[in-house]
This record gives C-alpha cells, sequence and structure tokens, in this order.
C-alpha cells in the first residue's frame, strides 16, 4: 500500500474525520480506528455496530460509510471473513496531547516501537487542548524514524472546562481567554446574556463543543469568579493550571443521585456482619466532613483487640461505571485552605459513605490481634455494619488523655476504655515500628486560619498530638496488613504503597553535605532506615539543624509512588505497604478494597477489574494524581501566604536556612513557617562564592559562611503577589556587627 503522497492529502482526510466528529451519534472516524486497532484479529461490522452500541438500519448506515471512508484512504482493510484490520504499513498509536508553558505542543506516544515524543505543527496544535488522548498516524522515512505524525482524533479530553478572563475579541465574538498557559485555544462563549459576566471578569466556562469537531472550542459560562484579586481565584486558578477536574460530568451526577435515591439502610447478612454494639469512635480535624475511618481497642487475655472500620465505598461506586471514572480522573480529594475538591460527590463522601456518627454505616473492617510485644498476631478482613458513637477532634481526644476532661467521655465508660487502649496500643505499635527501623520525619506544617471573607487571619503552626499518633498508627497497621493479605494471594502483582531509598550516589553525596553542618551519618555505603533515624534522633533538640537534615535527607530519598510490583518502602522500614484507609478521598485505596473483596470471595468482585484501567495505568495515574494535588495546594498556600506578607513589608523575622543556590538563601520563618528568599545581593556587602557540594554561600572577603540550618534574622523587602514571591534581606544590622568584629 502506497504512502500518502502529501501533507495535503493526509490534511484533507483529517479535514473530513473533523466533519464525520461533529455528529456526536455516531463514533468518530478516529473511535472506530481505535477499536479495531485494539483487536489483532480484526473486527466483523456487526461486532462493531454493536460494541457502538448501534442497531437499526437508521443507526449503521453511517457507521458503513465511516468504515468505507477509511478502507478509501487506506487506514483499514477488510480481508479474511470480511473483518476490519489495520493494514501493517499504517502505523497508529495513541498519545497524549502535552504543552508547554511556552504553548509548544507535543505528542506524548506510547506504542511499542514507537514509543516517544513527537512536536505538533501549529495547525495540529490549535484542534487539541493539552491532555487530550488522541490517536494518531505516524509516518516513517527512511530506516523506519518517525518523520510525521498526525493527530487523527480526540479519544478522550478530561478536561471539563476552563477558567479564564472574560473579552471581546477582534472579531467581536465573547470569548474565555485561559488563565492557564497549557491552553492556548480562546473559548467561543454561547450563553453571554445569561450569565452576566462583564469584560474582564475571571470565570469558569464548561466545554460544550465536540472534541475534535470543526467549529473550533465552544462553551457556556457557568461561574463568574470575579476579579483578579478575589482570594477564591487562587485555588480555581491552581486547579486549572494543573487540570485538575472539578466540575462534575452530567453522567456521574446522575449516577451520584440514583446511589443516594436507590440506596438501602445497612443490614447485616451473611456476607456482612453486625458490629453496631462495638462503640467505635471516628477522631479527626475539627474541620473534616469525611469520615474513612472509625477505630476501636479493647484490652484481651492475647493483648489487644484492634478493629480498624473504613468506610465501603467500593459497595457504592462501581468499576467502570460513571462515578468510578470521574474518580480515577481525579484520583484524590484535594484540600485547599479555603475549600475542598472531593474525589466523590459530596452525596457520598459527607453523607452515604461517610462514617458519621449515630447512624448506620457499611464498612469494610481489618480485625487485629495485637500480642503483647505489639505484634500483628492475626488479622482478618470482612464487611460489616457498623454505628459509630461519636465523631471527636484530635483536641478533644488530647485533652481527655491528658486532663481526662470530656463531658460525654465521661459518662460513656466503654468509649473512654476503648481511648485509652488505643493510646497504650498506638504507643507499643510505634515503639516496634521505630524499633524495626522507620524514619520519622516531623515537619511543622502552617495552619492557616480564613475570615468570612477569604482573607489570612492568622497563620500559626499545627501541633502534632499523641491523638494524631493514635490514628496513625492504627491506619499504618491496618495498611500494611492489608499489603500482606493481598500479596498472599495476588504475590507480588497488586497495587502497592513504595518509597525508594537513596542510591549509593545519593548517600554520597548526602553524606557529605551532612559533615559540613556537623552531622555524621553511620551504615557505610548502604545506610538502613534505622541509620537515618538514629541521625534525626541525635540532633532532635537543635530545630533548625533537623528541619534543614530532615529536608537533606528527604531530597535524597525521592517520594512514595504507587506501584503494580512489590517492593519495600523504605521510610517505614516495611516489606509490604498499601494503602487501604481512605478509600473516599484516595483511588488506589478504593481498587484495594476490591482486590480484598474478591479474596474474601464477595459476589461481584474480580480480581481482572479492580480499576476502571490497568493496574500498571492505575498506579501511575494515582502518583501522577497525588503530585498534582500536592502541586496545586502548594500554589494556592504559598499565594496565601505572600497575601498575608504584604503587610508585613519592612519588618523584621528569626528564621532558618532551608535552601543554598548559587543565587541566594531560601528562608523559612520562624512561627509562621513562611518561606522566602534572600537574593546573593542582599546576603551582604561583599562578593559571595558558591559551593555545590557543601550547600554553602561563603564571603570572599570574610570567609562568612552560610549552610543549611542556620539561624538568621532577615528583613522583608517585597512581595510580588502574582508570583507569590517573597523577597527578604539578611537583616543589615547583624551584619555589621559580624563584619566590624
Amino acid at each position: 500500500m502506497k504512502p500518502f503522497s502529501s501533507y495535503r492529502e493526509i490534511d484533507n482526510v483529517i479535514e473530513e474525520f473533523r466533519n464525520l466528529s461533529g455528529d456526536k451519534r455516531y463514533p468518530s472516524p478516529a473511535q472506530l480506528l481505535h477499536y479495531i486497532l485494539k483487536h489483532d484479529s480484526g473486527r466483523h461490522f456487526n461486532e462493531i455496530c454493536r460494541y457502538f452500541g448501534q442497531a437499526t438500519n437508521d443507526d449503521v448506515m453511517p457507521i458503513r460509510g465511516r468504515l468505507e471512508l477509511l478502507e478509501t484512504v487506506g487506514l483499514v482493510v477488510k480481508r479474511k471473513k470480511n473483518k476490519y484490520r489495520i493494514p501493517p504499513e499504517r502505523v497508529l498509536a495513541e498519545g497524549v496531547i502535552a504543552v508547554n508553558p511556552k504553548g509548544e505542543g507535543s505528542v506524548m506516544t506510547s506504542s511499542g516501537n514507537h514509543a516517544g515524543i513527537f512536536p505538533l505543527n501549529g495547525s495540529q496544535a490549535r484542534r487539541v487542548i493539552h491532555g487530550d488522548r488522541v490517536l494518531c498516524l505516524l509516518v516513517a522515512g527512511k530506516r523506519n524514524k518517525i518523520e510525521q505524525i498526525h493527530v487523527l482524533g480526540v479519544l478522550n479530553r478530561p478536561a471539563h472546562s476552563v477558567v479564564g478572563e472574560f473579552i471581546i475579541d477582534t472579531r467581536g465574538r465573547p470569548v474565555v481567554r485561559p488563565l492557564n498557559d497549557r491552553i492556548r485555544n480562546s473559548v467561543v462563549v454561547k450563553n453571554k446574556r445569561k450569565s452576566r459576566a462583564k469584560e474582564g471578569d475571571i470565570v469558569t466556562v464548561a466545554f460544550t463543543s465536540i472534541p475534535f469537531a470543526k467549529g473550533g472550542i465552544s462553551g457556556e459560562i457557568v461561574e463568574v469568579i470575579g476579579r483578579s484579586e478575589a482570594p477564591q481565584l487562587r485555588t480555581t486558578i491552581a486547579l486549572n493550571k494543573h487540570d485538575i477536574p472539578f466540575i462534575w460530568p452530567g453522567d456521574a451526577i446522575d449516577e451520584s443521585r440514583n446511589i443516594e435515591s436507590d440506596c438501602q439502610p445497612p443490614a447485616p447478612d451473611s456476607y456482612r456482619t453486625d458490629l453496631r454494639d462495638i462503640p467505635f469512635i471516628t477522631i479527626d480535624g475539627s474541620d473534616a466532613r469525611d469520615f474513612d475511618d472509625a477505630v476501636f481497642c479493647s484490652q484481651e487475655n492475647y493483648g489487644w483487640r484492634l478493629i480498624v472500620a473504613i468506610a465501603d465505598v467500593s459497595h457504592y461506586v462501581q468499576t467502570g461505571g460513571a462515578l468510578d471514572r470521574e474518580a480515577y480522573q481525579r484520583g484524590t480529594s484535594v484540600y485547599f485552605p479555603d475549600q475542598v475538591v472531593p474525589m466523590l460527590p459530596e452525596a457520598l463522601s459527607n453523607g452515604i459513605c461517610s462514617l458519621n456518627p449515630d447512624e448506620d454505616r457499611n464498612a469494610l473492617v481489618c480485625d487485629m490481634q495485637i500480642d503483647a510485644h505489639s505484634q500483628v498476631s492475626k488479622y482478618r478482613f470482612y464487611q460489616a455494619v457498623i454505628k459509630s458513637q461519636a465523631r471527636m477532634t484530635y483536641e478533644e481526644v488530647e485533652a481527655f488523655l491528658n486532663l481526662g476532661r470530656d463531658e460525654y467521655l465521661s459518662k460513656n465508660k466503654q468509649l473512654s476504655s476503648s481511648i485509652n487502649n488505643l493510646k497504650s496500643v498506638a504507643m507499643g505499635l510505634e515503639s516496634s515500628r521505630m524499633g524495626n527501623g522507620s524514619i520519622t520525619f516531623d515537619f511543622p506544617e502552617a495552619r492557616i486560619d480564613l475570615d468570612e471573607d477569604g482573607q489570612i487571619r492568622s497563620i500559626e503552626a499545627s501541633k502534632r498530638l499523641h491523638s494524631h499518633k493514635i490514628i496513625e498508627e492504627c491506619m499504618l497497621v491496618a495498611n500494611r496488613c492489608a499489603a500482606e493479605f493481598i500479596h498472599q494471594r495476588y504475590g507480588n502483582r497488586a497495587l502497592y504503597r513504595v518509597h525508594p531509598g537513596p542510591t549509593p550516589e545519593d548517600i554520597d553525596t548526602l553524606r557529605q553535605q551532612l559533615q559540613v553542618m556537623g552531622v555524621l551519618l553511620e551504615g557505610g555505603r548502604q545506610p538502613g532506615p534505622s541509620d537515618f533515624q538514629k541521625l534525626l534522633e541525635g540532633i532532635i533538640d537543635d530545630e533548625g539543624l533537623f528541619n534543614a537534615a530532615q529536608i537533606l535527607l528527604l531530597q535524597r530519598m525521592g517520594r512514595a509512588v504507587y506501584v503494580p510490583e512489590l517492593s519495600d518502602h523504605f521510610a517505614l522500614g516495611f516489606s509490604h505497604y498499601t494503602h487501604f484507609t481512605s478509600p473516599i478521598r484516595r483511588y488506589g485505596d478504593l481498587v484495594v478494597h476490591r482486590l480484598i473483596k474478591t479474596l474474601i470471595k464477595i459476589p461481584g468482585y474480580s480480581r481482572e477489574f479492580p480499576s476502571s484501567m490497568s493496574l500498571d495505568e492505575t498506579s501511575s495515574q494515582c502518583s501522577m494524581t497525588e503530585r498534582r494535588a500536592d502541586a496545586a495546594v502548594y500554589d494556592v498556600i504559598a499565594w496565601f501566604k505572600a497575601a498575608y506578607m504584604l503587610h508585613k513589608i519592612g519588618k523584621r523575622f528569626p528564621g532558618v536556612v532551608t535552601g543554598v543556590k548559587e543565587f541566594g538563601l531560601f528562608v523559612r520563618l520562624d512561627e509562621i513557617y513562611v518561606d522566602g528568599l534572600v537574593h546573593i545581593s542582599k546576603v551582604g556587602p561583599e562578593y559571595f562564592i558558591y559551593d555545590e557540594a557543601s550547600q554553602t554561600l561563603s564571603g570572599e572577603r570574610t570567609g562568612a559562611t552560610y549552610r543549611l540550618g542556620d539561624r538568621v534574622v532577615v528583613r522583608v523587602l517585597n512581595v510580588d503577589l502574582p508570583e507569590s514571591r517573597i523577597s527578604l534581606a539578611i537583616h543589615q544590622e547583624k551584619l555589621d556587627q559580624m563584619y566590624s568584629q
């Protein structure tokens, strides 16, 4: 089969594909090609029609016409038994559109020998948007090297909306110009009169046009956010910048409503144990609205019985349904200072799934026996009905443990006994875990308190309480049991949570950096988790040094990820670990629940289909959405902190050096935990030399040296609010004293 003779010939074919893509009643040419591509043995016409839900003569004729077009242009052939196949001369591949902040578009493909990143020309880039999953035609040249790539259609568009500035363009059309640099297409507004938006407003526009169809991108304004100085704008911008879905698709809303309306009251049966007489309790933050976990602990002859009951989300959210697909795309709930973007609709996350007090709720339970040595001697997973007897905050539990002050608990001996038992078992679990080599990182976090207008009232450090440790240890041991359980039955192939250890090269660099700080790392070429923990325990009384060492350790260890193959969790010192305890807000936990239900033989669950996608794709998606959420939250918190510091310009603060670069020092201010940059020109009245190996800045004339962990006093010079940047200077009076000595 001869190749296309020219770009023009291919472009003509693609233009026809775009015309046909505009009729959403029928599959687009790209969707037909993708379906045939997935079946090497080919597909009959009737099989194709059934797959796309077309049965009547009126429905099948447009499909036949599309297939005839694909035959004419040589993208499919009809061979033995009248099956449609992709001819071997044509190389088709799935890809994902990626647009960098400069607006340059490319396609990332992962198709065997043709995996790679291929740039798009301007006309192709205008037909798609960042994040689109597309089908491409790859055209090889000499030595089978890919020389051309042509986007044939959009298979899926994860983005449902975009935030931008509402303007009237040069052609007089009302359009929204996206604020996200990765989306360069203006969106033509179809409901200008109804929206009441004014030119210059920042708005959210939901896409209404069909992806890849002719006519450009159009949409309807669904929210007028306000002007750029509005605090709530920062969260919405971050959601769009990081491609986090936050508008529910219609089919997901419909499914949520159906689940809510059809929901039967939880009731025990042959597959669900009645635990409503057990005094479970939830312990969460004061602003929590969704309650994933409830706990109970009793003292027994063998030691302790610890029950961790987790919201049974998989009972309501079925694999492959609209809610499951949307939860997969979101991956996690995202917690901003001013709002929460949930993974599941609030009717489920705050309602029928949440373990609310005094309500019967379905749960998946990890029931553990813990011996006198704080080791899990036996555990069992099963479905249950529970009724939480109290919703308590960390502060309330802490006050009860320290002072015995809580009117409700004082009158409920079962609950008060359980809480005391929880403290005892948690202390034992923590001691055992630390003895086996877990590393405990303890970074102070800033708690941002907002007023009714969304402005920052205060920033202060959040305190780590004993009650936090209770829940943390309960969750860690339940997660560990879940990992061991699925590994016993599935082997290495499942969904695990791992944390890679540092490489020998990382260790060498880390040891050199720590030596400059006067800190010794033991363990030789391959120090284990216990060596790192010993290091941290040795400097815990020096807050600045302790925090600087933690930063260095985390930089060399990488971050925890989800993987489809078993591997160690280095920081925890666990050989088996996964996430089981938060299915309301993490998709990975929901998948693990389905795997466990398959193992305990609950009808309707299959090992082959625990997710909408494969385990490989699911693990990558869960890792990506977690990173994405962290980056978005970081952006918003940085903006709020910068806004807060606008009123602190000229004031002085003590702080600690948390980063040393050739261009200056990063300093974290005490108490409010705001980070800023001391540019090298503001470090001191001399030339400073940067040493990368030791991460130090040293004065050329005086030898004055700044390193990680150093205590400094800084003055706030300037705040760039749009960029969330805070500029600092080393307090000059202190420098004058130093240079005069």
